[in-house]
């Protein structure tokens, strides 16, 4: 029967694996309970040198906390806002997490922006220091430097003329910490449920980008949901990463979800890479978009079609192509962003590729619904996630309501208002 409401399963706001058990309230708790437990086994597999090398909880802790350090004594206050400008890499979630150390919220711009777009967003968000990646990424900040009085720390991952490098800031961080070893976990602890944690800014339908407003609280809500869905079987689950950091669907739900469940993670060296990568990655799990699963069914199909020995197999050569097209260790993908063709998803299932498709938003954390291993119907965005209530208003429009809704825009009431009702329900317009 048909219903206008629906509601998911009680969302547990904890955790517990044979490895690791954590009930987290903000985000660096949960990092440094995970480091504390999992401490020289791996986090992060990062491309150095030609080959995938491993990051122990232990260095990646460490990293954080002399970048807070040095955050902390450059004048960075609880509250304030601080940029990230960059693409995929070990640096951006070490950027990520210590500005959250500092009691700061990270302003996460998507590294193709254009100068004019940065210079929106940083005014907007009234950022107090940015990160870049590259020179590339500089050039865009320093044509605009004149127009951002707030903006007052500019800081590099690689050496730029001009802008501080993170190994310098590491290096003073270290020093701050002798003189005071428990600063950057003090400061942390002035963080709760509530607090900003990230600033993410939508492309806006009328050109008038928003800043979502996205606290700690809301962030682990949709993080637990998500590990409650998709547990790992094993400690020795690799996760892969390829879709933007900066985009709230890589953010949550590679970014949090890989600390939270202390597996590995491993970052694509870009998007040209993808297909070596994942041959030498051999990932458990992927979050992907449709497009790139369009692309690796076109890609299997392209070689099939191209060997008439592999022709007569058949049924045998799709299975083995797909399989061999992930590393050959694939559980389960998922597909979010856009809707997934139906064909897709079940030339992927019908050739032993677990594909499940999943609706959500900046403004929901994102994940509200999805198809999971319990629940898939093909060509459908499935039940509610954890936590979340879903409800169809007379017009049709989809509204949802839960712990991992926005707080709200950036410094925009009246849109807020329009977005969420008295009652809670956040309007999605869809």
């Amino acid at each position: 029967m048909a219903t206008n409401y629906l509601k998911g399963e009680p969302l547990e706001l904890r955790w517990r694996s044979s490895w690791c058990e954590h009930q987290a309230r903000t985000i660096p708790s949960l990092f440094q309970s995970q480091a504390e437990t999992l401490g020289d086994s791996t986090l992060y597999l990062v491309k150095r040198e030609g080959t995938y090398q491993p990051v122990s909880w232990q260095t990646v802790r460490r990293d954080v906390e002399t970048l807070a350090a040095a955050l902390i004594a450059r004048g960075v206050q609880p509250g304030d806002r601080v940029a990230i400008l960059s693409e995929n890499r070990y640096e951006w979630v070490v950027a990520d997490l210590a500005i959250l150390h500092a009691g700061a919220a990270s302003v996460t711009l998507h590294f193709p922006l254009t100068p004019e777009q940065v210079e929106e967003q940083l005014r907007d968000s009234e950022s107090c220091a940015i990160f870049v990646s590259t020179a590339q990424q500089a050039q865009k900040v320093d044509a605009i430097r004149d127009r951002l009085p707030a903006l007052k720390h500019y800081f590099s991952f690689d050496a730029v003329s001009g802008w501080t490098p993170i190994a310098q800031l590491q290096h003073e961080g270290e020093q701050r910490l002798r003189d005071k070893p428990t600063l950057v976990r003090e400061t942390a602890e002035l963080n709760h449920w509530d607090s900003l944690a990230t600033l993410i800014y939508t492309s806006g339908t009328t050109g008038d980008s928003k800043g979502v407003m996205l606290s700690h609280g809301n962030l682990l809500a949709n993080m637990y949901a998500c590990m409650q869905v998709f547990p790992p079987p094993g400690r020795d689950y690799v996760m892969f990463n390829f879709l933007p950091l900066s985009h709230i669907y890589a953010h949550t739900c590679d970014h949090l979800v890989a600390i939270a469940l202390g597996v590995q993670m491993a970052f694509a060296e870009s998007f040209d890479t993808l297909a070596q990568n994942l041959q030498e990655v051999r990932p458990h799990a992927i979050n992907g978009v449709p497009r790139f699963y369009e692309k690796v069914r076109e890609r299997v199909m392209q070689v099939i079609g191209s060997k008439p020995f592999l022709r007569l197999l058949g049924g045998y050569a799709r299975k083995k192509g797909m399989r061999r097209a992930f590393g050959g260790r694939l559980i389960w993908a998922i597909s979010g962003g856009a809707a997934l063709d139906p064909q897709v998803a079940e030339f992927y299932w019908e050739n032993g590729i677990q594909l499940f498709q999943g609706y959500g938003l900046t403004e929901t954390s994102p994940a509200l619904t999805g198809n999971t291993p319990k629940h898939n119907k093909i060509g459908t965005a499935g039940i509610p996630f954890p936590g979340v209530e879903i409800k169809i208003a007379d017009d049709g429009e989809i509204l949802a309501r839960g712990p991992n809704i926005m707080k709200g825009y950036w410094r925009k009431p009246e849109a807020t208002a329009q977005a969420i009702d008295p009652d809670g329900w956040f309007h999605t317009g869809d």
